[in-house]
């Protein structure tokens, strides 16, 4: 009869694995401990020494994962293991000998790698769960799912493929971590436990198939038990184990107290009063539910507690700042197009500090400046797209810049060596991708921006940068060694796509030890631990359970026929982990954000209504408010008093409309922009802005009617041609002929109001001469204080209709009448609102200026 003990929720499992191993009769060494990880070991062996008052030998102690490999190599399984990578590449090769129905055609690697890895994934699940090849002949409906054709006329054959892939596996002598599950579990008995005086499987929840007949065979065994907790889903558990299960008596219920923040940074600002400084740290788990929460808890709580932390969760790879350079090269290469380089994509990765900070000789700084030097006249030309080439020896580009950088001239730096420099730069981040080789030769060139950036910019400056450097070699060589080495991809995309199946497995590890001070977990970190205090962060749906559907091309109703676990067994073992982390706490500390439509974590919900039923009254648990003590209203700017220089400086001006405009709507801004010469940096964006736009139209309508000045229009059949062609021509020579579909739409709705203007020319204006386009005009006003003061302005076209000549000033936006009514009598601090604008009134005087009468 297998022996197992059920505690209650939230119980100390590890100290009752201790008193097992006490109580054994025999040493610590002779007793074999298995748990689902390892780090509840690190506990068990300060506690066991803690009660000796002496250093011991220490239990046999595995994760399940080390018991399994460990077990396979003493039973002679010699084979080598692989991961996911290695197993969609063989699943690959293995691809051509399907037959495709009906002559269907091979897919590329980058049509695969989309569904590579999730077949992987689904043929591990499939395998762990002991599910046959037999089993998924049903699988043929979906076929139906709506997929890419010939995927999905592939999955008619999922169950061949999952049969083959296996048998190919043993073919080469590689195992996966399914295969060699499934391996052990059909040979458990074999397993050999008789050095051992006692065998002690503890914490475990929901076990798979092969879990659950290689721990069975460990407990048919007389010298085994089981020591488990209660919680959501573990009556299955022992079901599943062949146990009867009878609910252990609950333990009290935790002091609880729920904490509301806007956000997760105001959730961190709370933590200042709740983990301070102090003996009771180290019985105090920090719980973090969102990765994306370790560097606000870093930077912001833990400074304060000096060393005593320890942060026992990884940090992605892909959200340090190694892998947002990896993405700008990315991003770069899929914007290349004929004419070279997408501007702001080509700017986003030389502006990248891992990149900008490449040293020279004389330090980093000359780079920076030579690289902010050619984004400002990149910016100031208006290009879209830029070759290399063309910024490497483009002689009017280099002379601008280099006078922009006159600076480090006088300090002895030559600009020539600054621009061969730019050349090495582009010799490393851009041109080796452009043709980027098999993959093995990407993986290498890769390799080489990751140490330039380690070795020649500031990135050491960032205390975990080491790290992150050191995880992403890692995962590039296993890259360049994996199955895939050889294979040539067709996109940069899909070479950065398989890299990031790599990395996003990776987890950069942090300093500190598990004995010492607060602990920061993920959630899945504390499972069978227990704290006097539990912290949580982030308690909220969608995050606790995490939300989102599963990456799978199985349905759930399959899945559920198959004996595969679904949405409702993954959310009952979060569920299972909550319950007892808290229930096992004597304080718990649970925090949420409820700003933007969040909600707090169903278990959470559950925690509340069961404190509500105990006390008898709706809203009895309640909730404490963190928020900022800041204030965000923006003060009065000070007034700037005018001196004899600014006066003078506003006598020397030449005034346009649109200075007149800003002086009436905001006089301090008017002294910003033209007197102080404070401008907005010019940006390229992503999108076209509102007035790049506008400045194509005017483009478009006066290479128009700059045809036909000074003659009589008359509409013709081949104007909306025409009109189309000159559309195409200014987007072509501002965006370049690779245009994208945001730019393709934006230029369709242009050429449809391009002749929505023809028309409205064609029935209303008949009898129209066009007098002048573009016509720049200036003259001299008088001033009281003053005196002469040079104005100008530039009409966007002038017509003659009828005997009435008529002013035009094209406008993509809604522009507005001015109101010279009410302008009239309107007071001074009014003008601005009553007149909305003075440019058709300053056309007019300047017209009329020389056209008297």
């Amino acid at each position: 009869m297998r022996k197992a003990i059920l505690l209650p929720s939230g119980s100390d499992l590890v100290g009752r694995v201790c008193e097992l191993i006490e109580s054994s009769g025999a040493g610590p060494e002779r007793s074999l401990v298995l748990l689902p990880s390892r780090r509840p070991f690190f506990t068990l062996a300060k506690r066991l020494a803690e009660r000796r008052g002496a250093a011991l030998m220490a239990p046999h102690c595995y994760s399940i994962d080390q018991w399994v490999e460990k077990a396979c190599s003493d039973l002679g399984m010699g084979h080598q293991r692989t991961g996911a990578e290695d197993g969609a590449a063989l699943i690959y090769q293995m691809h051509p000998d399907c037959q495709l129905p009906g002559g269907g055609s091979r897919l590329s690697m980058e049509e695969f790698l989309a569904w590579g890895f999730t077949l992987f994934s689904d043929f591990e699940e499939l395998k762990i769960e002991g599910v046959s090849p037999k089993a998924l002949e049903s699988v043929r409906a979906l076929a139906q799912e709506p997929m890419p054709g010939a995927f999905g006329r592939q999955l008619e054959h999922l169950s061949v493929w999952y049969d083959g892939f296996y048998r190919k596996l043993e073919e080469e002598g590689l195992a996966t971590r399914a295969s060699a599950y499934d391996w052990l579990a059909s040979r458990a008995a074999r397993i050999d436990t008789s050095g051992f005086a006692q065998v002690i499987v503890a914490g475990f929840n929901a076990l798979t198939a092969a879990e659950r007949s290689i721990i069975g065979s460990l407990l048919d065994r007389p010298n085994a038990v089981a020591v488990f907790r209660d919680g959501p889903g573990m009556g299955r558990t022992f079901g599943h184990l062949g146990i009867d299960y009878r609910p252990a008596d609950g333990a009290g219920a935790p002091r609880v107290r729920y904490l509301r923040a806007g956000d997760s940074h105001g959730q961190v600002a709370a933590m200042a009063g709740e983990i301070v400084p102090g003996q009771g740290l180290s019985e105090t788990v920090l719980v973090l539910s969102k990765q994306e929460t370790v560097f606000p808890v870093i930077h912001h709580l833990l400074p304060r507690l000096g060393d005593e932390w320890n942060i026992s969760m990884g940090y992605p790879l892909m959200r340090t700042p190694l892998w947002g350079l990896a993405e700008a090269i990315a991003q770069a290469q899929e914007g290349r197009g004929r004419q070279g380089y997408f501007l702001p994509h080509y700017l986003q990765l030389m502006l990248h500090p891992y990149v900008k900070n490449l040293r020279t000789a004389r330090g980093s700084y000359p780079t920076r400046i030579l690289l902010h030097a050619i984004e400002e006249e990149l910016t100031r030309q208006g290009r879209r797209m830029v070759g290399l080439d063309f910024i490497e020896s483009d002689p009017e580009l280099r002379e601008r810049v280099s006078k922009r950088m006159a600076g480090l001239a006088e300090q002895g730096l030559d600009t020539g060596e600054l621009f061969v420099h730019l050349a090495e730069i582009h010799g490393l981040v851009l041109r080796p991708f452009e043709n980027a080789g098999s993959v093995a030769e990407f993986a290498e060139r890769m390799l080489e921006v990751v140490s330039a950036a380690a070795e020649r910019s500031q990135a050491d400056r960032h205390p975990y940068a080491n790290r992150f450097f050191l995880e992403m070699t890692r995962a590039l060589l296993e890259l360049k060694g994996s199955l895939m080495a050889g294979q040539r991809l067709g996109t940069a995309r899909a070479y950065f796509g398989l890299m990031q199946h790599y990395a996003a497995q990776v987890r950069v590890p942090f300093p500190g030890t598990s004995f010492r001070g607060l602990q920061v977990l993920g959630f899945l970190e504390t499972r069978n631990l227990r704290f006097k205090k539990v912290v949580m962060l982030d308690a909220n749906e969608g995050t606790l359970p995490k939300g989102g559907s599963v990456d799978t091309i199985l349905p759930q109703a399959l899945r559920r026929e198959l004996g595969l676990p679904t949405y409702r067994e993954r959310e009952m073992m979060d569920s299972y982990h909550f319950h007892n982390l808290v229930a096992g706490a004597e304080e718990a500390v649970l925090c949420y954000s409820q700003a933007g439509g969040e909600q707090r974590s169903r278990f959470v919900e559950q925690l509340v209504w069961e404190e509500e039923q105990r006390r008898g009254a709706i809203g009895a648990a309640g909730q404490t408010l963190a928020h900022f003590g800041a204030s965000f209203c923006q003060g009065q700017p000070q007034p700037i008093a005018k001196t004899q220089g600014m006066m003078e400086t506003i006598a020397g001006l030449s005034y346009s409309p649109t200075m007149i405009d800003r002086y009436l709507r905001c006089g301090l801004r008017f002294c910003h922009s033209f007197l102080m010469r404070i401008r907005e940096k010019d940006e390229v964006s992503l999108d076209v802005e509102a007035s790049d736009l506008g400045g194509l139209v005017h483009r478009v309508l006066h290479m128009f009617f700059e045809k036909r000045k000074d003659k009589v229009y008359s509409s013709s059949k081949a104007d909306p041609g025409e009109m189309d062609g000159l559309v195409d021509e200014v987007f072509d020579g501002y965006f370049g002929p690779d245009q994208g579909g945001n730019i393709y739409l934006i230029k369709s709705q242009v050429r449809a109001r391009m002749r929505k203007l023809l028309r409205h020319h064609q029935m209303n204006l008949k009898d129209l001469k066009v007098l002048g386009c573009e016509l720049k005009r200036q003259m001299t006003v008088d001033l009281p204080g003053l005196g002469p003061v040079p104005v100008n302005g530039t009409m966007d076209r002038v017509d003659l209709r009828g005997d009435q000549v008529v002013i035009l000033d094209y406008k993509t936006g809604g522009g507005e009448v001015p109101k010279y009514g009410t302008f009239v009598q309107a007071q001074r601090e009014d003008w601005a609102n009553k007149l909305i604008s003075v440019q058709l009134p300053f056309y007019m005087m300047l017209y009329l200026e020389e056209h008297q009468g």
